[in-house]
């Protein structure tokens, strides 16, 4: 067993790009762990993967000691690339059924922004709450990486694939806004 784990390190690790975010490979790693079977995606969980994975969402999927002024594209590279992997390891997670209670009744399934990876809710159903029952450290660290992904600069024209992006990035910083506002 250690070394099927080895080896699947190693292949994410192998996979690892210049213009992927660092924990890009730790989070295809756990993917391949949570796809051998259903003991390994409840070890995951077990673990607080989804509070990783929350953390990783209220720092707008970038290190906290990014810095503000950092090429726009590279920062955008970095979070697709984290934002995808994330993606396919909830798939993961969702594709073992018994762990769905586990996913819905986690903060990370309300706030998460691609939808298609969890189980089935509601679009903005319950953020309200969900900001109200975490921590207000979790508030804070959101608000700063609002501010650092509003304020950080934007060449202009943007691609297609880059205002599509942006645009989902701003409803989900609106809506945070007009909720942290109640």
């Amino acid at each position: 067993m250690r070394q099927k784990l080895l080896d699947h390190y190693i292949s994410a690790f192998k996979q690892h790009r210049r213009n992927c975010h660092l924990a890009t490979s730790f989070v295809q790693f756990f993917r391949e762990v949570a796809k051998a079977n259903a003991s390994s995606c409840r070890a995951l969980l077990g673990a607080g993967i989804l509070d990783t994975l929350l953390s990783m969402y209220l720092d707008d999927f970038l290190p906290s000691t990014s810095p503000v002024n950092e090429n726009h594209s590279g920062r955008m590279s970095l979070r697709t690339s984290l934002i995808a992997a994330c993606d396919l390891l909830l798939s993961a997670f969702s594709a073992h059924p018994e762990f769905n209670h586990i996913l819905s009744a986690h903060p990370l399934c309300t706030l998460w922004p691609n939808k298609v990876s969890l189980p089935s809710t509601s679009e903005f159903r319950g953020r309200h709450t969900i900001w109200r029952t975490l921590e207000k450290t979790a508030v804070t660290q959101r608000l700063r990486a609002i501010k650092n992904t509003t304020f950080a600069p934007t060449p202009f024209p943007l691609s297609e694939g880059e205002m599509y992006e942006m645009s989902t990035d701003l409803i989900d910083i609106f809506v945070d806004l007009v909720e942290f506002s109640r």
